[in-house]
């Protein structure tokens, strides 16, 4: 029997099967880097050996070749959070730290592979995009992009990933932080106290920026299917809401940081919208304009929730109101031509949006 097969049956025999899928996860990732350092020191197989970076005059006494990876903020313009390009794969906590009152919690940005599979593993080195090297090219900062190493309790449904390209440092539990991560824990607590300059001492950290993903609304079936990331693969949220002929929309209704659904219905001039990706009753309704308008949302105000509008082309004109009621537009602007379609956006930062002219 290997150590592999023999430790996961030693799990199933005590945990449920959800539980048991979720430690697998982690110790079969870990298990691929360095399997007997992980069962004798179970809080050391992510810096297994003095591991610098290629091409350096490092050695072992550096920071760059302690085998572990530096925090995200260094490289990603003191921004506590994984960089674009890059996912949440799996996380650990130190306990003791000087930095937080409770646990402190690790997560590692996995890179994303680009254009290449893994080949039957779980790496992607050749395409993830990302250089082994010590961060901003000094010894003295830990290396990034370098170690193929992931615990796994972060985006459980992406199983083939880069290298990890940094580290986010937080008193905040990683499942507050990113939905994607389970509960299920790894600790190291060798790295408590490692410091970057740019952290903000013992305080709360900022969660990962959120990005907008992909979805479709297929008419036939009257169904939204929604996914997390921006890549090929199946559905994570399927919800069915509308009838024929209703046109889809999605927004922040609530302010939460969170896009759901809504259908706005041309035969009523009437938006529909609900406060969760799911099967249900509208949560909002408003009726909103005439026959012939296309709907159109967004965030017209800046107070973070999205509200609803229309374009009119027979008077290429939109029609915006600040709030998801019925009532009359709050902003009117004439724009465009005859055959224009109607698409609005956030096309220039904060804060200045005053008209030119």
């Amino acid at each position: 029997m290997s150590v592999a097969s023999g430790l996961g049956e030693f799990l199933l025999t005590r945990t449920s099967r959800r539980g048991f899928l979720a430690k697998a996860t982690v110790t079969a990732t870990a298990l691929t880097v360095a399997p007997v350092d992980l069962l004798v020191r179970p809080g050391t197989a992510y810096a297994a050996i003095c591991e610098c970076a290629p091409g350096t005059d490092c050695d072992c006494s550096d920071l760059c070749c302690d085998g572990y990876t530096q925090f995200c903020c260094t490289i990603n313009d003191g921004i506590n959070a994984c960089p674009i390009g890059t996912f949440a794969g799996g996380w650990w906590k130190a306990d003791g730290s000087i930095y937080c009152a409770g646990p402190r919690y690790y997560i590692d940005c996995m890179g994303e592979c680009h254009g290449c599979g893994c080949g039957g593993g779980i790496f992607c080195p050749s395409c993830d995009e990302l250089v082994c090297e010590c961060a901003l090219g000094d010894c003295n900062n830990r290396h990034v992009g370098c170690t193929e190493f992931r615990y796994g309790q972060c985006h459980m449904d992406i199983t083939c990933s880069g290298r990890i390209a940094c580290r986010v440092v937080s008193c905040t539990p990683p499942w507050v932080l990113d939905p994607s991560c389970t509960t299920a824990s790894q600790t190291d607590d060798s790295t408590a106290n490692h410091y970057a300059s740019c952290q903000d001492g013992p305080t709360t950290y900022p969660a990962p920026i959120p990005i907008t993903t992909i979805g479709i609304y297929r008419p036939a079936t009257d169904s939204f299917f929604l996914r997390n990331f921006n890549s090929t693969g199946p559905h994570d949220i399927l919800a069915v809401y509308g009838t024929t002929g209703d046109i889809p929309v999605v927004g922040d209704w609530t302010g939460d940081g969170i896009d759901t659904i809504g259908i706005y219905r041309p035969s009523t001039s009437t938006f529909y919208l609900r406060n969760s990706n799911s099967t249900g009753p509208h949560d909002i309704l408003a009726v909103y304009g005439t026959t012939g308008d296309i709907p159109v949302v967004g965030d017209w105000t800046g107070d973070g929730v999205d509200t609803i509008g229309i374009y009119r082309p027979s008077t290429d004109s939109f029609f915006l109101r600040n709030s998801n009621s019925t009532g009359p537009h709050d902003i009117l602007a004439v724009y465009g031509t005859t055959g224009d379609i109607p698409v609005v956006g956030n096309w220039i930062p904060a804060p200045s949006r005053e008209p030119s002219g």
